[in-house]
């Protein structure tokens, strides 16, 4: 049974696992679906938008062009077009003009001039003739030559559209003569047909053309006028002239010749759009352009609406295909040239098919469609650095914070007692401010509650919260108590301020025993630090308290661009703070270290590095790798380069002897390559760009001193050993010497004996040592030779003390016991107190050091005749609860700090008038 029981256990157990793999597959294929099916909403309402947007821009410049109002800035450059154009074929002509006497001291021209000068034209071959005013009666028209005489009209002021018969002159069915208004100043276009009072009449241009080339060459609506040309081109003659006989057959034949009035003397002329024209063009002329116009079919022909449409939607469709692959200042130029290319397509629309292109709808529509793909571009940009920022958010979180401990209240309490211990504080409340009222609330709390506050408002306006928050630091309580007092006396309470990103998260009220007095800058400083920890844990714990609401209740209408700055100043800062913290774990790391990316850049370099490649005058920043490597090692640089190959392609690390010296110590190189941290990629930022080359000096010089200490040890246990062993020899000796007397035999048995005795205890202690070697390692201790260590301390101070003529009393044992402690703590606390006797002893005194060798214990004493100080305050210097700069008292209190781990003990006593005295007690390992 039991057996059965186990395997169908077993089997439910490999069943639950299929289970839930499945559930997990079935889970990660439904998160992918959905991530996809955002994907392609958020690529279809992108695609939807740019669509609706190009469709917008096209049909509020195809509006604006059909409802005029476009229309100035169009004839505007319309006319520039038209100045700028070529001349045409001079074969091309068709039309003459003859001017008519127009000056008013003049009579008009008698019939019979009219009559010779319509022979004349006649006889000269002219295809038409055709008068802009009626000839006096009695004119008969010359035969095989037609004669169209038009009726002058002039618009109606009081009848807007209407035109009325100037005088009342000409037949009722003669085309009428009149020139259209102008479009803001400026003569484009003729009218087909003029509505007057006896109904609507064809102008005079209209009827020629429907005479000579048919009803076909006469358009439906008012034509835009050909002006383009030299305006001297076409051929005019004076009437008195042609009546006189001076006419050259070559400008009449085969031409339609007009005739009409001349311009007064004085008047200025009609507004067209000529190049040169200062005076404007005379009526006469303005009819013969239209004339030429229609006997050529030269109209410009305006675009209609869909024809419109279509080309702004091409234009679109052109300018967005090539604006939006290009960004940044070479947008604006493919923009500029656009513009250009557009100026250049419409001109030679006109030059060569006679077609009028809307210039500024197309401008307009690509101004427009650039500041959509900019806009469009903005939007897109913004979205991807959101997405991004927000990835990179919660990446950071959680490489930061992988087990969110600002989520755990038993965390809160563990962190509160930490620092309670870490700082020694009696009691401690964090408060956390509200993002929206002002009171704080409590977090955690050692031995208070937030009801055993005074400021019973708890109001972040009101003091003391003001005052923490304008020191930005510690500040002390002491005009009233925060909390309530203690059964057993006051307490001394402090408040400081919880600050992550310039935001104010909380407060931390922190009480420590009075008697302690005023906190020094460290203690100060470690409360700095540990706030804006704090703080940090306030930020995220606010952060997870909103997701929490808002996945709970409807989603809300949200500041994104302050959310999204918000994030980036949090995780902006939180980078820094790692960043800052791995530059002081690398700069504290023992080991020298430089760090070279693939292309042999310097990225990082810690100070042990600075100090090793300084002795010998290397600057790492102004070399490459393969450089840096043959300055440090010297091996040839050929050889330095195939050592990095083999790093960066095998990715094996190489471990390199250094030939150099380095001022006395000896250095391995070791090169080790960089690989890529993980296989995640957000926002499209790439782990590769991770790798590069470790470059390591690793210090050996310890071996020597592990050699120079292993002889010290080996000296030291031979002479002890050696002592016995004589002792047991002689013992020996003498009991096998004949001549020793049987009353002396017993006490020679009890020398032997003891002698072995201390053979047999200093090898067990030496085998003591040997099970204790790896933990002393561990704490940074070794045996150390104390009176070497004495003798080159005195050496180097000699020279200051005979300058003031100290004088130095060392009485030490020849061979000393070696003593546990850390060589470079004891050295560095040991040369502190030898400066303090010097700085503080009477010139001409003596400076006393002793060695005192006890069964356990090696006392060292040191001591001189000087001024001194109360022995309480040297002991509150050495305590550390009373400040001071002095780096003296400080090494020493650093001696004492540690000592106590090496089972050792540093006893101080100072006295006014008489000095100081130190004793330095520590374990002896034989």
């Amino acid at each position: 049974m039991p057996q059965d029981q186990a395997r169908a256990e077993s089997r439910w157990t490999a069943a639950q696992i299929r289970a839930d793999a499945r559930r997990a597959r079935r889970a990660a294929f439904k998160r992918q679906l959905r991530a996809r099916l955002w994907l392609a909403i958020q690529l279809a309402v992108g695609a939807g938008s740019r669509l609706i947007g190009g469709a917008g821009v096209v049909a509020l410049a195809s509006v604006a062009h059909v409802t005029g109002v476009t229309a100035h800035l169009d004839g505007f450059i319309y006319d520039l077009m038209v100045a700028a154009a070529p001349d045409p074929a001079p074969t091309s002509r068709r039309v003459t003009l003859i001017d008519l006497p127009a000056d008013p001291n003049l009579a008009p021209l008698p019939g019979h001039d009219w009559q010779r000068l319509i022979d004349a034209l006649a006889g000269a071959g002219a295809r038409l003739i055709a008068a802009t005013v009626p000839p006096p009666d009695g004119v008969t028209p010359p035969a095989r030559v037609p004669l169209v005489i038009g009726t002058p009209v002039a618009p109606v002021p009081e009848r807007p559209g209407q035109w009325a018969p100037i005088g009342g002159s000409g037949a009722p069915d003669d085309p009428v003569v009149a020139i259209a208004l102008p479009e803001h100043g400026v003569h484009r276009r003729q009218a087909v047909t003029l509505e007057t009072s006896t109904g609507v009449r064809p102008t005079l241009e209209a009827t020629i053309a429907a005479r000579l080339g048919g009803p076909e060459r006469v358009p439906v609506a008012p034509f835009l006028i050909d002006y383009r040309g030299d305006p001297d081109a076409m051929p005019r003659l004076a009437a008195i002239r042609v009546i006189d006989g001076g006419l050259v057959p070559g400008l009449v034949d085969g031409r339609v010749v007009v005739i009409g009035p001349a311009p007064a003397p004085g008047t200025r002329g009609l507004t067209v759009p000529l190049r040169g024209l200062a005076e404007g063009l005379s009526p006469l002329k303005v009819h013969g352009y239209a004339l030429e116009t229609l006997l050529g079919a030269r109209a410009p022909r305006p675009l209609t609406a869909v024809e419109t449409a279509a080309l702004l939607a091409v234009a679109v469709l052109i300018g967005y295909l090539i604006q939006r692959p290009v960004s940044g200042p070479a947008s604006q130029l493919v923009f500029a040239a656009t513009l250009v290319a557009v100026g250049a397509l419409s001109f030679g629309a006109l030059v060569g098919f006679d077609l009028v292109v809307p210039y500024t709808a197309l401008t307009a529509a690509l101004i427009a469609i650039f500041a959509v793909v900019r806009i469009d571009r903005a939007r897109t940009r913004h979205r991807d650095l959101t997405r991004l920022v927000l990835a990179l958010a919660a990446r950071t979180h959680e490489r930061l914070f992988p087990q969110l401990p600002e989520t755990s209240q038993e965390q809160w309490g563990q962190i509160i007692i930490m620092v309670s211990q870490v700082l020694n504080l009696r009691r401690a409340i964090f408060l956390e401010a509200d993002p929206v009222h002002p009171q704080v609330r409590e977090v955690a709390a050692l031995g208070c509650a937030i009801a055993d506050i005074a400021e019973k408002r708890r109001d972040s306006r009101r003091p003391p919260y003001t005052d923490a928050i304008a020191a930005g630091s510690l500040i002390p309580l002491d005009r009233r108590q925060f909390l309530a007092p203690l059964a057993d006396g006051t307490d001394s309470q402090f408040l400081a301020p919880l600050v992550f990103g310039g935001e104010v998260m909380g407060f931390w009220c922190l009480t420590v025993a009075a008697d302690e007095g005023t906190p020094m800058p460290q203690f100060v400083g470690a409360v700095d630090r540990f706030s804006a920890q704090i703080a940090e844990r306030l930020y995220f714990r606010r952060e997870l308290e909103a997701s929490r609401q808002a996945s709970e209740q409807p989603p809300a209408r949200v500041d994104e661009r302050a959310r999204l700055e918000t994030q980036l100043r949090r995780m902006v800062l939180l980078l820094e703070r790692r960043q800052v913290l791995l530059e002081c774990i690398l700069n504290r790391e023992a080991t020298a270290k430089i760090v070279y990316d693939l292309f042999g850049n310097v990225l990082q370099i810690n100070e042990r590095m600075t100090e090793a490649v300084a002795l010998r005058d290397i600057r790492p920043f102004a070399l490459s790798a393969v450089e840096f490597i043959h300055a440090v090692s010297g091996i040839a640089i050929e050889t330095c380069r195939s050592y990095i190959r083999v790093v960066v392609t095998a990715r094996q690390r190489l471990y390199l002897p250094v030939y150099l010296d380095f001022s006395g110590r000896q250095f391995v190189l070791a090169l080790a390559s960089i690989d890529r941290l993980g296989d995640r990629d957000v926002g499209g930022i790439d782990d590769e760009a991770g790798g590069g080359l470790l470059c390591e000096l690793i210090d050996v010089s310890y071996v020597d001193a592990l050699h120079q200490m292993k002889q010290e040890i080996w000296q030291f246990i031979n002479m002890s050993l050696r002592n016995d062993l004589e002792a047991v020899l002689l013992a020996a000796e003498l009991l096998a010497d004949p001549r020793l007397k049987p009353d002396d035999r017993p006490s020679t048995i009890t020398l032997f004996q003891d002698a072995a005795d201390q053979a047999r205890s200093r090898l067990a202690d030496l085998q003591d040592f040997a099970d204790r070697e790896g933990h002393l390692a561990a704490l940074d201790i070794c045996p150390t030779p104390p009176r070497d260590l004495l003798e080159r301390l005195i050496e180097a101070r000699r020279p200051a003390f005979a300058a003031r003529g100290i004088a130095i009393s060392f009485d030490a044992p020849m061979l000393p016991a070696l003593v546990l402690a850390g060589p470079d703590a004891l050295d560095a606390g040991l040369g502190a107190i030898l400066d303090l006797l010097a700085e503080d002893a009477h010139d001409d005194a003596t400076l006393s050091i002793a060695i005192d060798e006890q069964e356990v214990v090696t006392t060292i004493h040191l001591s001189a005749p000087g001024f001194g100080l109360p022995d309480d305050q040297l002991h509150a210097y050495l305590a550390g609860t009373k400040p001071t700069d002095s780096d003296t008292f400080l090494a020493i209190r650093r001696l004492a700090m540690v000592i106590e781990a090496w089972q050792g003990r540093l006893v101080s006593h100072a006295e006014p008038g008489a000095g100081y005295r130190f004793a330095v007690a520590l374990a002896r390992v034989i």
